[in-house]
């Protein structure tokens, strides 16, 4: 992957403790993040990629440093994002990684990224708790958008041999991931702590990616999509959903020591592993004969799924065994 750095922006303030990374892919999905940045409230530095020209976006107004780094199509936003990652000169410890997803092969694919945007990003207030509670919570090294958590397992697709490409790169022990009850974040947006993701600075390098070809499953970016959070845990962090995270905003949690905080968070964790609910957005990937579009059936099922109360859907999937 080769690395075009153009010139820093001239600073409009003082360096921050938080940095957006945001990969544009997508160019008229840019306005609607762009958006949602000049809301922000507090001042924050930028790291866009993307294989356009620099010349070509709009900037937000408040953004207290930018970076810009010119990257080529290859790992969809993941390539870019860890070619930034590794070469950005920003320091910050709270990271937020979006996208301009499309999902262009689904009839939903707009309404999937403007959920998660809405969730990471759409809300000024929400998005200053998040940042405040992940300052106050050292444990949590991973924040998911709500319902977009979920099994590995259960969402494997075609990817096994990939993942253990990766597991060889990062130096990964294999039963010491424990893949089985591994979780991942769908749609590879989310907050995190940098430090959580040491590992894909110092090995992140060797992740060579395919050529795109509009591949729906089975590439190595979908693999790494299945790795984040495996990462963040091997390093001693814990993932969370935006939700889970904002019950820690209260003065009984804030009372115990980091010990006891790490101890309520694992427990917490590992509840959360026997009893996700998973987004009406996310199935199996589809076989391959159906990989141009979901089954009429399928659609339908999911238009009135996701209208359902969030704990009904949770009755009909453990009375029906269903996996999501």
């Amino acid at each position: 992957m080769s690395l075009q750095d153009s010139e820093p922006f001239v600073p409009v303030g003082e360096p921050t403790p938080v940095t957006i990374f945001v990969h544009v892919f997508h160019l008229e999905i840019w306005p609607e993040i762009l958006a949602d940045l000049n809301r922000l409230d507090f001042p924050y530095q930028l790291i866009l990629t993307g294989p356009h020209p620099q010349s070509g976006l709009a900037l937000p107004y408040n953004a207290a440093d930018i970076e810009f780094h010119r990257t080529e199509n290859l790992g969809r936003d993941i390539g870019p994002f860890l070619t930034a990652f590794r070469k950005t000169r920003f320091a910050t410890d709270i990271c937020l990684k979006i996208h301009t997803k499309r999902s262009l092969h689904r009839r939903d694919g707009e309404n999937w990224r403007r959920t998660i945007l809405e969730d990471l990003l759409g809300d000024p207030d929400k998005v200053g708790r998040t940042v405040t509670l992940l300052r106050e919570n050292p444990n949590i090294g991973l924040v998911s958008p709500n319902f977009h958590l979920v099994p590995v397992r259960q969402l494997l697709g075609n990817n096994e041999d990939n993942l253990k490409k990766l597991f060889e790169i990062y130096g990964i022990d294999e039963p010491a991931a424990d893949m089985s009850k591994a979780l991942f974040v769908a749609g590879s947006m989310f907050w995190f702590r940098s430090g959580a993701f040491s590992l894909l600075r110092s090995k992140g390098a060797a992740v060579e990616f395919e050529p795109e070809g509009g591949q729906l499953d089975g590439t190595k970016a979908h693999a790494h999509e299945r790795i984040f959070s495996v990462l963040a845990e091997l390093s001693g962090f814990i993932s969370v959903t935006t939700d889970e995270l904002t019950r820690r905003d209260d003065d009984a949690y804030r009372t115990l020591t980091a010990s006891e905080k790490h101890k309520r968070d694992i427990a917490l964790f590992s509840q959360r592993r026997e009893a996700l609910d998973i987004s009406p957005f996310i199935s199996p990937p589809a076989p391959t004969h159906q990989q141009h579009g979901l089954p009429r059936a399928q659609q339908l099922y999911r238009q009135v799924y996701r209208k359902l109360p969030v704990g009904f859907r949770r009755m009909v999937r453990r009375t029906l065994r269903l996996p999501y």
